[in-house]
């Protein structure tokens, strides 16, 4: 939708543990993904983009026989990251695994949008405030990395357990007044760094904005951050048509099925 909208875009697979955006464009077998990148066969990341029906849409397939790749270590991760941010295009879509791991928490705290998709349903709704409570987490933590003596307080209070279990960022960032006030700041500035987006998929009606309202609420008591609404793409049989038929809805389906992604992508 975005490069309908005349932007230069790249859409880079990063779900390390199940590659498959290639597919839902009739890609079966990529010339080229990340593997080549990680085992250093290609000089850079450009030598992987792959063209598409659309003229300024490219894609970067992920890995799909390289199991090292699902659990990479560190400075491999930091390259993958440091390349893709390099990336001449206006727009750098990373689509990232579901589940809350180090590899996901680190894209997405990486972007410059952070963009959580769910679904109405209680489990996704609560998986969906799962994530975006660890990529908190996890954004505070890697910030204080170097920081021994502040990094110990800040994890109890973030993860502890039992009476001492401090569930809302407000409290951590009291709590670290007390150890540190110049460490307390620099949380709060972390979390109101944080630029947000929240889509709900397959919804009915206005599940979406329902959804939204639950989990946007929810968000801010609890994390201090803000989760504006970038819509919600109805349940439709068109586009489980285009998943089956391996051609994206926008490009294949009628303008209806399209435009609640044009609007995604003019909002974003």
């Amino acid at each position: 939708a975005l490069a309908l909208e005349g932007y230069e875009v790249v859409l880079v697979d990063a779900d390390l543990a199940g590659a498959n955006v290639h597919t839902l464009f009739g890609i079966k077998h990529p010339p080229l993904t990340l593997n080549e990148f990680v085992g250093r066969t290609v000089g850079t990341i450009e030598d992987l983009l792959v063209p598409t029906a659309m003229k300024s849409l490219h894609l970067i397939c992920g890995a799909t026989d390289f199991i090292d790749l699902a659990n990479p270590g560190h400075a491999r991760k930091q390259r993958i990251l440091r390349a893709i941010g390099r990336l001449p295009a206006d727009f750098i879509l990373v689509d990232i695994g579901a589940g809350a791991t180090f590899n996901n928490l680190d894209f997405f705290n990486m972007a410059d949008v952070g963009i959580l998709v769910t679904t109405p349903e209680p489990t996704a709704i609560l998986s969906g405030y799962e994530f975006l409570k660890m990529a908190v987490r996890r954004k505070i933590l890697t910030a204080f990395s170097g920081a021994p003596s502040l990094k110990e307080p800040l994890t109890a209070l973030l993860g502890g357990n039992g009476a001492g279990k401090v569930r809302r960022i407000g409290e951590v960032v009291d709590s670290m007044r007390e150890i540190d006030p110049a460490a307390s700041e620099r949380i709060s500035a972390l979390i109101g760094e944080m630029n947000l987006g929240l889509v709900v998929n397959n919804s009915v009606g206005s599940e979406g904005e329902k959804v939204h309202r639950a989990v946007a609420g929810i968000a801010m008591q609890y994390l201090q951050v803000t989760l504006p609404f970038l819509g919600c793409i109805p349940r439709s049989a068109e586009i489980e048509r285009s998943v089956r038929t391996m051609s994206p809805v926008v490009i294949s389906g009628s303008s209806g099925a399209a435009a609640p992604y044009l609007e995604i992508a003019r909002r974003l």
